[in-house]
């Protein structure tokens, strides 16, 4: 299916939202303060989300213009301490009382939902459709922003099909937003990020459901197991973040070291040449889309 570019852009922004550092983390967390019930919390709105979103909105722009230089969108150096940057500034600015506790949720149930996510991931290692099909033969439909899926293309992303983590990403967002809200049309954000993912060609059908389930799953149990996400804190916070540091810079990259070794599994994709499997940096064992 081809649509005209205008419409491509804005089913691209739901799709690829959810799952890079830079705009799940650092942008869409500045949000959520604004959906609380109440008065526009006008203050926060000029001295957090505005600035933070321009800044991303920008990077995203410098990324699409160079789509090789993935630290524009990764944001790694800030990763450990994103989540606690959120909550001093909802401390410090937002005139909600629940401000910091809903940030730190979504934090929490993003980080929670990648963990699962990636486990899974290198455990099965299924092919992404832009890696197995071509647009050349007519496999595959041709896209306007081929950007945001030529990093898919190449090792180990291509590997990194099921289940989805933007999907995933999507759902905690989309179940956090409800229990803030107490509004269920936010789940259809999560149904954007699903459909966003296999139009790019991105993911599978079953890898999206998949991806989507664990969010909605991982938000929900951790407002039950916590009683409520106003109950949630910096306790929760530092747990989360030791738990995502230790698996996404030591266990995940040893394994999918350890797996790139085994070139029967690569044979047959695009982007294959035997003897180049550990040349993958270290920076892209680590991506968490």
């Amino acid at each position: 299916m081809q649509v005209p570019k205008w419409i491509e852009a804005l089913i691209a922004v739901p799709g690829s939202m959810f799952g890079v550092m830079l705009q799940s983390l650092v942008m869409l967390p500045t949000v959520i303060p604004l959906m609380l019930p109440g008065p526009l919390d006008l203050k926060y709105l000029l001295l957090v989300t505005l600035p933070f979103n321009i800044a991303g909105a920008v990077r995203v722009r410098m990324w699409m213009q160079d789509p090789c230089s993935m630290h524009l969108v990764m944001v790694r150096k800030l990763v450990p301490y994103i989540g606690f940057i959120h909550m001093a500034l909802a401390a410090l600015v937002s005139a909600h009382a629940d401000a910091v506790a809903a940030c730190t949720f979504y934090v929490c149930a993003w980080f929670y939902s990648q963990l699962i996510n990636q486990s899974l991931k290198n455990t099965f290692w299924r092919r992404r459709p832009i890696a197995s099909l071509s647009v050349e033969k007519g496999e595959l439909a041709h896209r306007h922003f081929p950007q945001f899926k030529m990093r898919l293309r190449e090792l180990p992303e291509c590997l990194e099909s099921f289940p989805s983590g933007d999907s995933a990403g999507a759902g905690a967002f989309g179940f956090s937003a409800y229990l803030f809200t107490g509004q269920p049309l936010w789940l259809l954000v999560t149904a954007a990020g699903m459909f966003g993912r296999v139009f790019m060609h991105a993911h599978h059908l079953l890898d999206v459901v998949l991806g989507a389930s664990i969010g909605l799953a991982c938000a929900a149990l951790l407002n039950f197991a916590i009683g409520g996400w106003k109950t949630c804190g910096w306790p929760h916070l530092l747990f989360v973040t030791a738990l995502s540091f230790v698996a996404h810079k030591i266990v995940l990259p040893a394994v999918k070291a350890r797996k790139l070794e085994q070139e029967d599994l690569l044979k047959g994709l695009c982007v294959f040449r035997p003897g180049e499997s550990s040349q993958v940096s270290k920076e892209r064992l680590q991506g968490m889309t």
